[in-house]
């Protein structure tokens, strides 16, 4: 597997692909980010660390798509190209070329985690945001839910990836297909529109929540409690993010042990 992890290596080091979404990932969560600290400078809103970890945190995620895209194009070139049949007829197992892909996968999670980290700290200082006793790194907890929700995107793309082995045809399924499904099964299910917060992109993306829109669900609580008010709550998505990643992997295994190369 060594073997296979230098060759993923060299593939990424040459693969204008992985530099193109890395890049825009990191412009488009700077871009963000800077956004949101200026609507909120504009209106006069002061924010703390407390608040801003959870806040650009969230805003980040919205990015991850990117890093998933990455992985996704990474195993269907090899399809594309023959290389997986290539390594496995040179010896290499298909268990090495899958825990492979997804060490890179836990790589890339990792350096979403550092560089979303670092960005939120230099914002903060830069706009001046208020520091509690804990210090500046007080809310940063939600760093941990982030590195479950870029690994949950991951798990969707190696799936998609493994299903269709087609890029161009893996991104469109991949990117609007959750939408489509829920807009189509809240139109149908009338009574129960909360469903489609339960697929699993909408979990890995609400695993970080929107303090707003917490503050938001609380308020519409608090103004008529008769109401129901259907927001699963984090510790809800972190568990059921966690389940839909194992679901996922292992079918992603399982496509890859069962199918022909």
């Amino acid at each position: 597997m060594k073997k296979l992890f230098r060759l993923e290596l060299i593939k990424y080091s040459r693969s204008t692909i992985f530099y193109i979404f890395t890049g825009l990932f990191m412009a488009l969560v700077v871009l963000s980010e800077v956004s949101s600290l200026y609507l909120a400078n504009k209106f006069g809103v002061k924010i703390g660390f407390a608040d801003l970890w959870p806040s650009l945190i969230n805003t980040a995620g919205q990015m991850n798509i990117f890093i998933g895209i990455i992985i996704m194009v990474s195993i269907t070139s090899e399809y594309q190209y023959r290389t997986i049949r290539q390594h496995i007829v040179d010896g290499l197992d298909k268990s090495d070329f899958f825990i492979a892909k997804n060490l890179y996968a836990v790589c890339l999670s990792v350096f979403a985690v550092v560089f979303v980290a670092i960005t939120v700290v230099i914002a903060g200082y830069l706009t001046g945001a208020t520091v509690s006793a804990s210090g500046p790194f007080d809310g940063s907890r939600q760093l941990g839910n982030y590195f479950i929700q870029v690994l949950g995107y991951m798990s969707m793309a190696i799936f998609f990836a493994f299903l269709l082995r087609t890029t161009a045809v893996g991104i469109i399924v991949y990117l609007p297909l959750e939408s489509l499904l829920g807009a189509i099964v809240s139109y149908l299910s009338k009574s129960n529109t909360s469903i489609p917060q339960y697929f699993p992109k909408a979990v890995f993306s609400n695993i970080v929540q929107n303090p707003g829109v917490i503050k938001l669900a609380n308020a519409a609580r608090a103004a008529a409690p008769s109401r129901p008010i259907n927001l699963l709550s984090e510790q809800t998505n972190l568990f059921l993010g966690c389940l839909y990643i194992i679901l996922l992997t292992s079918l992603s295994y399982w496509l890859l042990k069962r199918r022909d190369l």
